[in-house]
């Protein structure tokens, strides 16, 4: 079987590989991200800058690496509603996990496994205790359903409609 070279001048007007620019591989990056996660860090770094700003705190962008532990450790201790509420366990957790991703994309820092961030992550371990002791631990979505209600569910979905509309009883 013969084989078929092309000759080394013979351009295809392609190449295999692109060129992406800085620009675009920057946006690749931005947009990596579900928009409704961007949206959910853009909240979470809003409330701590929210913190630096009432705590006459330098910005979150001037603040250096090794500075991050006491801000986060200070924070941790003192993030509340604007009502002066404290959040429930849940929301301290999405809020620290939107600003660990934060922080992994913008300084390659890791502030629950870090052993820069050992000491605030304990604080965080302490307002957890003390967030489940102030019963804020759990989130009740919806009001139990009583047991008489639940009995005429169960009868409901026993039946055997056979194309018919079930009627209320």
């Amino acid at each position: 079987m013969e084989s078929c070279s092309l000759p080394a001048s013979f351009d295809l007007g392609y190449s295999r590989f692109s060129s992406t620019s800085e620009q675009e591989k920057r946006k690749i990056l931005e947009d990596r991200n579900r928009k409704s996660t961007n949206k959910a860090i853009q909240g979470m770094l809003r409330i701590i800058n929210e913190y630096i700003e009432d705590k006459n705190l330098p910005e979150l962008s001037n603040t250096p690496d090794a500075e991050l532990p006491n801000l986060l450790e200070s924070f941790y201790s003192d993030v509340c509603y604007k009502q002066g509420e404290r959040y429930k366990l849940q929301s301290l957790k999405y809020i620290r996990a939107g600003l660990n991703r934060h922080f992994k994309e913008t300084r390659k820092l890791d502030i629950i496994s870090d052993p820069l961030f050992t000491e605030s992550n304990e604080m965080f371990k302490g307002v957890v205790k003390q967030t489940c002791k102030m019963g804020l631990g759990s989130t009740i979505s919806f009001p139990v359903i009583p047991d008489e209600d639940m009995i005429k569910l169960g009868d409901y979905f026993e039946q055997d409609f056979s194309g018919k509309v079930p009627v209320n009883p």
